[in-house]
């Protein structure tokens, strides 16, 4: 790793940001140009005095994942998330299914009335917006699969259960149908097999499904669910970025049936902290 290569750029890549460009408020007067060093490791979801060492270059080494994270935090287009990596030690594939393009970012962000995920093709969520959180908390960078929203769907009983029978079927069979796709474009070693693996394995209706389902094209999908603040209806659309592979998942309220308003409950009062200060803890370098 070039520890003082990697620190200039960090440096570089953050004062030339400014709070509007990655969804942040202004913040009144600032002493120096560009983003705080806090705001940067709040929306990587690292910790603040990491991230002072990664600028002051004393790091000798840095996961993958975390490249991954600052990368969207500094809203680096690809060629210089490869250049990141490269300063890093490692080739920028290493970490490819943890980035997210500056424009997908840019459009989560301003989706402030709609919850929104972008996932990998696995189905694991790697950024998200505010209201998403609110609605149902997926933390990305989670261990394992707890990230991954199929895992979330057939492992834990809490989602599911907001959702009537039927509605609850189709969500099933277009989640495993998705994951089919990506299971048959990668094979079996890759991500998506491993995750149909290990639901096979521990889940009977993932498996039930699974033995059912077709690989078919992904088409919206209308359902309700009862949330804490109402009665939702919903219509859940997908689109994928061809540089990436990305989803950009989203649950568009129905027109007409109040939605909008029991989802604008979910708002918080004061304006949402970074998506990445409440992972903050999950990763505080080497040696801690």
């Amino acid at each position: 790793m070039d520890r003082f290569q990697f620190a200039q750029f960090l440096r570089t890549r953050r004062e030339a940001l400014r709070p509007g460009d990655v969804g942040l408020p202004p913040g009144g007067l600032r002493r120096t140009p560009g983003l705080r060093r806090e705001e940067v490791a709040a929306l990587a979801g690292i910790k603040s005095d990491f991230y002072e060492r990664l600028e002051l270059g004393r790091v000798m080494q840095v996961a993958p994942e975390v490249v991954a994270d600052l990368a969207k935090a500094l809203r680096l287009h690809r060629e210089a998330f490869v250049r990141l990596c490269r300063l890093a030690g490692f080739h920028g594939a290493v970490a490819g299914e943890r980035y997210v393009e500056p424009g997908t970012l840019a459009l989560l962000d301003a989706l402030v009335d709609v919850p929104a995920w972008v996932l990998d093709d696995a189905m694991t969520v790697v950024a998200q917006n505010a209201l998403s959180s609110a609605f149902h908390r997926v933390s990305v960078g989670q261990p394992g699969w707890r990230s991954n929203l199929v895992w979330q769907w057939f492992m834990i009983d809490s989602p599911k259960q907001l959702v009537p029978p039927h509605d609850r079927a189709v969500l099933s069979r277009a989640l495993v149908t998705e994951l089919r796709a990506a299971a048959a474009w990668r094979g079996e070693g890759t991500t998506p097999g491993r995750l149909v693996a290990d639901l096979k394995e521990t889940s009977p209706e993932f498996a039930r499904h699974w033995e059912q389902a077709a690989v078919t094209r992904f088409e919206p999908i209308r359902f309700s669910c009862t949330h804490r603040v109402g009665l939702l209806e919903l219509n859940l659309e997908m689109m994928v970025s061809p540089a990436t592979g990305h989803r950009l998942l989203l649950l568009r309220p129905d027109i007409g049936t109040g939605t909008s308003v029991r989802l604008g409950r979910l708002k918080p009062d004061r304006p949402a902290e970074p998506a990445g200060e409440a992972m903050a803890s999950r990763y505080k370098g080497p040696g801690e």
